[in-house]
């Protein structure tokens, strides 16, 4: 593993927060000149589909998943244990980045809109099952971290910690937001910005995190009980 993960997750970072600033921006701007919605906005449009911000978030959700992978390949040839729950992650992962491309997550949100009035939140039923999945994610990520180094379970849980405040807790404010105003209006815009901003950068930090845990596991031996002895001399 040749990639800085420090260099790897400032330049990803930077390019999410570029993608955001030119959508927010573009939002306002649009709305200060009263232009109609052209394909111009759809495409940079934090709060769309299928455009320039969801590619990038997709991007980031697979490269996520494929470091996974690779790190539950290594601990399976070197026998490291937990390689299964490796794997089971980066297929939560994987479906995180379909959902991100087909917007599955609206669609079962819409089911829940015409069924069940919620409070607060109404308009926004898919924020219920994704806290259930994100539960589940949690989980089995706890299985996975738990057995990591001090640093490396910090690091990834700062990342699931950024990315849940972007997934749930904004966009918790953005239903209220919208519900109270009845629009989508200055609030909601920034509200949604900062959403995708934390979610992208919460996938970033897990990048970095994930390429140092996969540089570690890389030159530990084959016996398990060499794993402790090259955290150690790493650590030192």
């Amino acid at each position: 593993m040749s990639v800085d993960p420090r260099r790897m997750t400032r330049t990803l970072a930077v390019v999410a927060a570029v993608l955001i600033a030119l959508g927010v921006t573009a939002s306002f701007l649009y709305d200060v000149v009263d232009r109609p919605q052209d394909w111009w906005f759809r495409f940079v449009d934090v709060n769309g589909e299928a455009n320039l911000p969801s590619w990038y978030s997709v991007v980031l959700l697979a490269g996520t998943a494929l470091l996974l992978v690779a790190i539950s390949q290594v601990r399976r040839e070197k026998a490291l244990g937990k390689a299964k729950d490796w794997m089971l992650l980066s297929w939560f992962v994987v479906a995180m980045s379909l959902d991100e491309m087909a917007s599955i997550h609206e669609a079962v949100g819409g089911q829940v809109d015409r069924h069940v009035a919620l409070p607060l939140i109404g308009g926004y039923g898919w924020i219920v099952p994704g806290g259930i999945i994100a539960a589940v994610a949690g989980l089995v990520g706890w299985r996975v971290v738990h057995s990591l180094p001090t640093s490396a379970r910090r690091e990834l849980a700062t990342a699931a910690a950024v990315f849940l405040v972007g997934a749930l807790a904004l966009e918790v404010v953005e239903a209220i937001i919208t519900g109270q105003s009845g629009g989508f209006g200055a609030a909601a815009k920034l509200t949604t910005g900062a959403q995708e901003l934390f979610e992208m950068w919460g996938v970033v930090l897990a990048i970095g995190a994930l390429i140092r845990e996969l540089r570690r596991i890389s030159v530990v031996a084959v016996a398990p009980s060499a794993e402790s002895d090259v955290t150690r001399s790493i650590a030192a």
